[in-house]
């Protein structure tokens, strides 16, 4: 498969700033629950209760679940039984493969908040945006959800169609901060 321009943009997308590497996001699920569909979907994933809205918990077999809004998870990498998950749901919600319609970039460095700060308006200082919680925001015009992964370490999920779009803007970040 042919690499895209913004894989070549990564490749040398690495300052004192910064540093931005492509996560595997593999697999990548959306659930929609309601009702009791969200508790059974919460011991499939051996969680107490599924997250709330901007808040990160760790599944069963390292799954990432990120609360998108009340009644809509992310479910990223780790090794998810989707068989399972589908069941569990039964008829008060969907599973759904949204592997191939997320694109995940890890931005990391020591000046991190930094570059996300002149190509976002999130707030992603620690007090606000703590590891253990995400948020939806933009990057100039492309949709984004953020979740820190360590203090000076992000993942920032995209459309595979702003992939480009999203890469240039966190690189120009990059460069600024230099």
């Amino acid at each position: 498969m042919a690499e895209r321009s913004w894989q070549t943009l990564m490749r040398n997308a690495s300052h004192d700033a910064a540093r931005l590497e492509l996560l595997e996001l593999r697999p990548g699920l959306t659930l929609r629950a309601r009702g009791t569909g969200c508790e059974r979907l919460a011991r499939a994933l051996e969680l107490a209760a599924l997250p709330a809205v901007n808040v990160v918990s760790r599944g069963a077999s390292g799954v990432m679940v990120c609360g998108l809004r009340p009644d809509e998870w992310a479910l990223l990498g780790g090794a998810p039984n989707v068989d399972a998950l589908r069941a569990a749901v039964g008829d008060e919600g969907a599973v759904i493969d949204t592997t191939a319609s997320r694109v995940g970039l890890v931005l990391e460095g020591p000046r991190v908040r930094e570059v996300l700060a002149s190509c976002c308006a999130l707030d992603v200082r620690p007090r606000v945006l703590p590891p253990g919680r995400c948020a939806q925001t933009l990057i100039g015009r492309a949709g984004v959800f953020i979740a820190p992964l360590a203090p000076d370490r992000y993942l920032v999920a995209c459309r595979p169609s702003s992939a480009d779009y999203v890469v240039r803007w966190l690189t120009d970040g990059m460069a600024l901060v230099r």
